[in-house]
């Protein structure tokens, strides 16, 4: 379970990007013919990235998704048991939806985490963070085991709140820096998203924007109580303007 768990507390896409206004008023009803339109519209937006992407890369779209539901994530990404990309979407993803190009610059966000080996990495660095921690007090080995128990057991709820409490715990005793790893391929993410929606012909400019959706309904959610964040997806004020910057300079995405 740990491999799932850790990306979707990591790298798990807290984008809410707009597919369309039909889609919009059709998701509330959420019945199988109209998860069935939205689908459609998904992978076509999803083949027409991948078209774009190096050959032999294997990665599949999934609405309405599972995990993502169970996690309250309109969207996230992780690697299956088989090594295969997966990208999940929720329909909360589509309650802020404005336009396709927006939608394009999400999954191509996620695909972006899979294409680069996120998983894998943030799996890495964890792992030697915590052998550091163990191996400097012998006495956090058994608060570890505890924690490790419950990220690979079968509950993903539960899974996904030791997770957190993981990070938590290194953050702590090194100063933040498993959070601050997650951040940084955040941004990586960001960049690569630019790069694949502008040669899949969808408008990159459209990325920071939808930071700033994102932005004004994580706040409300968290204010209503709704959702308690999470430090790797809070810096998204900084990250919405990282991209603006990133497409006033169209040299950088048109590789």
């Amino acid at each position: 379970m740990k491999s799932i768990i850790s990306t979707i507390i990591i790298t798990g896409s807290i984008a809410t990007i707009n597919l369309s206004t039909y889609a919009q008023e059709q998701v509330i009803a959420s019945s199988d013919t109209v998860n069935l339109t939205i689908n459609q519209k998904l992978q076509t937006i999803f083949l027409e990235l991948m078209n774009h992407t190096r050959p032999g890369v294997d990665i599949k779209l999934q609405y309405p998704g599972k995990i993502c539901a169970k996690q309250d994530m309109p969207a996230l990404s992780y690697t299956d048991e088989n090594n295969d990309g997966v990208i999940e979407v929720c329909p909360d993803l589509l309650t802020f939806a404005r336009t396709d190009d927006q939608l394009a610059c999400v999954i191509a966000h996620e695909m972006t985490h899979i294409l680069r080996k996120h998983t894998e990495r943030f799996e890495e660095f964890e792992d030697s963070v915590t052998t550091r921690y163990v191996k400097k007090n012998p006495k956090n080995k058994k608060t570890v085991e505890k924690i490790m128990a419950k990220i690979e057991g079968e509950d993903i709820e539960e899974s996904a709140e030791a997770e957190k409490a993981l990070v938590a715990l290194l953050d702590a005793a090194y100063g933040k820096i498993v959070t601050n790893f997650a951040i940084d391929m955040e941004r990586e993410a960001d960049e690569g998203a630019l790069v694949l929606a502008s040669r899949a012909g969808f408008d990159p400019n459209e990325a920071s924007l939808a930071m700033l959706n994102i932005l004004d309904s994580k706040l409300s959610r968290q204010l209503n109580g709704q959702s308690s964040g999470d430090d790797a997806h809070d810096a998204i004020t900084d990250r919405a303007f990282s991209l603006f910057l990133a497409t006033l300079n169209p040299h950088r995405h048109s590789h």
